[in-house]
């Protein structure tokens, strides 16, 4: 618009240009992108395609989501006149601008519009007037806007004159014509009540009958409704009409196991009614059978599985059905535990009969047509699929598909080939389930053997090939505990390690030969624990399910085992403080009182807990975080989180008591400030594995944490407005600082002298929030302003936050 400045008050001009540079092709404005957030923004560019026009483009290096076009002279005096420290912005004054310049500063011709300079050259004549005049100038409703000349297309036509004739012959009447039905649009469809063809009164009579029939048979199967409080892991026993629908349907040779038709990987599984299992989380809907009736489900379990939108299912054939065929039911879940508003709307549940007709062959639903070749009409030949107990397995391992389970002994034909399941498993491994390597009975001469196959230093990805190779066929892959024991190897020394095995006695139930990599370790603890580090832990996958199996007291109920955060030993002084820890175990009686919590921050709910130690009870607080990150390795990151900031606290305080001096009072408080401790808590109760949590245990504080710094934002305003918001504002500083700008601590809440709540952005490491984004970073580096602590310790405004790049995810990438 006309009159506003060209450069307004949203353009900021970026600190690292402190004077606007002239206009250069391909250059930097020094103005950042007032589209983009402030972290982000960057100085826009230059594009200059002819350099003889009097305007430049700007754009921004990042996205396409904003260009403009700038005026060469007017451009160049903002510029000038801000480098000068004018008033900014520059209001419009055309008459300072002088001539239209091009991007090289010399004068061009001023440009003319196209309209105008066609208007001068072009020479047309004018259209001449019609020849006659409007025969009815003043007749009709819009004889106000008849020209009286409206008719110069007929000037050789003779008027018309009116003339009236008078007859007494009588012609027949021609027979009406009726109207053509006009087609009706979409759009107007539903305004009166008329969707797609209209149907004939016997059309309405069959569309009726229709309807009824399936009433009537929906009625015979009702949906499932059931209550899971501990979803996604669920025991189908506990729904008590399911178990009576599958007796009834199975008889008396059911042997409690069903079949559950599982989403994410779109197959059958067989599972015992007693045994918990974990589904997809934002299922709602279980669609079930009796495993002896699944080669006769057709047409209408299809129709089901495709209405819950959980795809189709593959069914054998059988020659002749030995009984009848057994309704499937569906299982809606109501469950309210881990549902979170992310989540997609549940799914309509469908009330649809299950028998299939009596004179019709199974159908193949793996198939869009009922007719199949004679030759593919073989059935293979039955076989009981096996129950899988570890439930709990992931199934985004690179070899879980190996489950026979998930395949059943049903052949697909695809393309005139057929593709069984024993094409994708060794035959090993058909019919039994993977074991965790290494184990127990893995031998450490195999380890060794495997360790020096890949070479010394290994060749790229020539680990992870030849332990598929050797342990592929019995053993579960997991990529990050073969890159650990490697590098366990590594630390020990090949020599060493091989020196060991081969000094061990003969004599004895244990030789040389028979030495398994559990044994070994330990002996090799320490380097084990310090390859590891701060994620050293007491076995060596951190699964739910592996330290729940074996830890059953006297009385038949699970311990709790508490995991906790000890120094090591080994440690150098340069050894960085997440590394001077490790993971220690041990079991302690403790309880936690679930129905009431206490208060709540950032989606983490703190439960009062009492710890019976002998006669005494000592109250704490129990940190659940939320449902989706229960588990062991959020757990750990979390109170890692927390020990690495108490490390930093402690020696921060002395550093900033040297500098400068407090009143007794504040001495006090500062020498009793702490984080707190976290220890990680396994409660179970009872054999029932659905009813584990996890739990960070506390000290006890005696009121709800009070705010201290913001979480987001890092400027003046966002802080307590007393001494310990600036304690911990310059102690976000220091942080910044001691992590060479790639990480720091904020967002603190405390009660007294105890501070319970915090965050870490890191960029280097992975911790508690996992969050790639370095926003926090950014923001902090643009936004903070020194207090006294801050300028009593040296340290001064931070510069612009520059990122620097992530390590690999696997050692040798």
């Amino acid at each position: 618009m006309v009159g506003n400045p060209y450069i307004g008050a949203r353009y900021r001009q970026i600190p690292s240009h402190p004077t606007l540079p002239l206009p250069a092709h391909k250059g930097l404005v020094g103005l950042a992108c007032p589209e983009c957030p402030a972290p982000h923004a960057r100085s826009l560019v230059y594009l200059s395609d002819n350099e003889e026009k009097d305007t430049v483009n700007v754009k921004c290096p990042n996205t396409t989501h904003y260009y403009r076009t700038f005026k060469l002279n007017q451009l160049i005096h903002k510029i000038g006149c801000i480098n000068a420290g004018a008033p900014y912005p520059i209001s419009f004054d055309l008459s300072a601008y002088g001539p239209p310049v091009n991007i090289r500063g010399l004068p061009v011709a001023p440009r003319t519009s196209p309209n105008e300079s066609q208007s001068k050259t072009f020479k047309q004549p004018k259209r001449a007037g019609p020849g006659l005049e409007c025969t009815r100038p003043t007749i009709g409703p819009t004889a106000n806007k008849h020209k009286k000349a409206g008719h110069a297309g007929f000037i050789d036509t003779p008027p018309v004159v009116p003339r009236s004739t008078f007859t007494s012959a009588k012609f027949d009447e021609m027979p009406v014509v009726p109207k053509r039905p006009k087609v009706l649009p979409a759009q107007c469809a539903q305004s009166i009540g008329r969707v797609g063809r209209v149907l004939t009164d016997d059309g309405m009579l069959v569309l009726t009958a229709a309807r009824l029939k399936h009433a009537e048979a929906g009625t015979d199967s009702p949906v499932i409704s059931h209550f899971f409080e501990e979803w996604p892991v669920a025991i189908l026993n506990s729904c008590q009409s399911l178990l009576r629908e599958a007796q009834a349907a199975a008889g008396t040779n059911w042997k409690g196991q069903l079949l559950v038709w599982e989403e994410s990987i779109h197959k059958w599984r067989e599972i015992p009614v007693n045994l918990p299992h974990r589904y997809t989380q934002t299922s709602r809907n279980l669609v079930l059978c009796v495993p002896n009736q699944r080669a006769y489900l057709t047409d209408e379990v299809r129709d089901v599985l495709e209405g819950l939108g959980m795809g189709k299912p593959v069914v054998p054939r059988s020659s002749t059905p030995s009984g009848p065929a057994a309704p499937a039911s569906v299982v809606q879940v109501t469950s309210t535990t881990n549902r979170s508003d992310g989540d997609p709307p549940d799914p309509e549940p469908r009330s649809t009969s299950y028998t299939p007709p009596s004179g019709q062959a199974p159908v193949n639903l793996e198939l869009d047509s009922d007719t199949v070749p004679p030759k593919q009409l073989e059935p293979p030949q039955p076989a009981p699929m096996p129950s899988t107990p570890e439930s709990l397995h992931n199934f985004d391992d690179l070899y879980s598909h190996l489950d026979p389970a998930l395949f059943g002994q049903v052949d697909k034909e695809v393309e005139g080939y057929i593709i069984s399941p024993s094409h994708f498993m060794p035959q090993q491994t058909q019919g039994a389930a993977l074991k965790e390597w290494p184990g127990e009975d893995t031998l450490v001469s195999s380890l060794l053997a495997w360790y020096t196959s890949a070479g010394v230093p290994p060749r790229r990805k020539a680990r992870i090939s030849l332990w598929i190779k050797q342990y592929g066929s019995n053993y579960t892959f997991h990529d990050k505990t073969v890159y650990r024991y490697a590098a366990w190897v590594d630390l020990v020394g090949l020599e060493r390690m091989q020196a060991w095995v081969n000094q061990w006695p003969e004599a004895g139930t244990i030789t040389s030969d028979s030495i398994t990599v559990a044994w070994t370790r330990r002996n090799f603890q320490k380097e084990f624990n310090m390859d590891l580090g701060w994620k050293a832990l007491p076995f060596d996958q951190p699964e739910d399910n592996l330290v729940s199996t074996n830890n059953k007291d006297k009385a038949g109920l699970r311990s709790n085992r508490v995991f906790g955060l000890a120094e090591r030993g080994g440690i150098t002084r340069r050894t960085p403080d997440a590394l001077k820890y490790k993971w220690a175990c041990t079991s302690f009686n403790i309880d936690v009182d679930q129905n009431n919590h206490r208060f709540s921050w950032d989606g983490r709910y703190t439960y009062p807990a009492v710890w019976h130690k002998g006669a005494n009870n000592i109250p704490l607080d129990a940190c659940a975080l939320h449902p989706r990150k229960d588990n062991i390795h959020n757990h750990m990151r979390f109170a890692q989180m927390y020990a690495h900031a108490e490390c930093l606290l402690q020696k921060f305080i002395p550093a900033l008591f040297e500098q400068v001096e407090f009143t007794g009072a504040l001495s006090r408080v500062l020498c009793h400030l702490h984080i707190v401790q976290n220890f990680i808590l396994f409660n179970a109760k009872g054999s029932n594995i659905s009813s584990t949590r996890w739990f960070n245990l506390r000290e006890k504080v005696e009121s709800t944490p009070a705010f201290i710094t913001s979480d987001f934002q890092f400027g003046p305003l966002h802080r307590a407005p007393n001494y310990l918001g600036r304690f911990f504002e310059c102690f976000t500083h220091w942080t910044y600082e001691y992590h060479h700008h790639q990480a720091l601590i904020y967002g603190f809440r405390g009660d007294g002298s105890v501070i319970t709540d915090l965050a870490m952005e890191d960029n280097t490491r992975d911790w508690f929030l996992q969050n790639p984004s370095t926003a926090g970073l950014q923001v902090f580096a643009s936004t903070h302003e020194c207090n006294h602590f801050c300028r009593s310790l040296g340290m001064t405004p931070p510069p612009p936050y520059y990122p620097v790049e992530s390590p690999p995810v696997n050692p040798e990438d």
